[in-house]
């Protein structure tokens, strides 16, 4: 364990020989860290590792039988669930709980990233540098770093554009070929006004958003 790393009340460490912490790392109280050494007859050696400086919320629960690498600086919110595996449940003639532990790989959250409140970053999942996850997004897939995901599961909604010095919302094809890009910004004033919109951006419903943007009359379209 490193220097001067602290944990709240009530924080549960199994199999603490697999847990590596840095130097001035905070753990959040009732967060659970659960490394898997063995299931169902099957060995396992899992890892956890945490960098200097990494804060943990409250109520965060991380499963592991392979590895979770966390990076230095990583802010985590509370109920974050971060795990490298799941149940096998493909045999239909035997409980789930019977059956076999299954993983795409192990989880990497690279330095200086942001896990909002109650999002859950499943296996095999490599999250960039200095990204956020949005609350109660499902990662499912690698995040680019400089990102912003959001969602179930988590798409992409901004990106940072190392060219303009600016986080550039990310538009698919039916967005970009129906507006003009100077009418990117009106959208976006207009979602900050309206939680509905924001949501819908969240969960990257780029129809339900069309129609709630020209209902609003904030955007001219290509051919008025």
């Amino acid at each position: 364990m490193g220097e001067h790393w602290t944990k709240a009340s009530g924080v549960v460490i199994q199999n603490p020989q697999c847990i590596f912490f840095g130097c001035n790392v905070g753990i959040g109280k009732n967060t659970y860290f659960m490394p898997v050494v063995e299931h169902l007859g099957n060995k396992y050696s899992p890892k956890i590792t945490i960098e200097d400086g990494t804060w943990i919320g409250i109520r965060n629960s991380f499963a592991v039988i392979y590895g979770i690498t966390i990076g230095k600086n990583v802010l985590f919110a509370g109920y974050v669930h971060v795990t490298d595996h799941s149940h096998g449940y493909e045999d239909i003639n035997m409980p789930i709980s019977k059956q076999p532990l299954i993983s795409k790989g192990p989880v990497i959250i690279e330095d200086e990233c942001w896990l909002g409140f109650s999002c859950e970053i499943l296996s095999g999942v490599h999250i960039g540098r200095h990204s956020i996850i949005a609350a109660r997004a499902v990662v499912t897939k690698d995040v680019p770093p400089y990102s912003i995901v959001a969602g179930n599961p988590a798409r992409i909604v901004k990106k940072y554009n190392f060219e303009t010095i600016t986080l550039d919302y990310d538009f698919d094809s039916e967005i970009v070929e129906k507006y003009e890009p100077k009418d990117i910004i009106p959208i976006f004033i207009f979602e900050e006004n309206n939680k509905e919109v924001f949501r819908i951006v969240g969960e990257h419903k780029e129809k339900e958003m069309i129609e709630l943007i020209e209902k609003s009359g904030v955007l001219n379209e290509k051919n008025n």
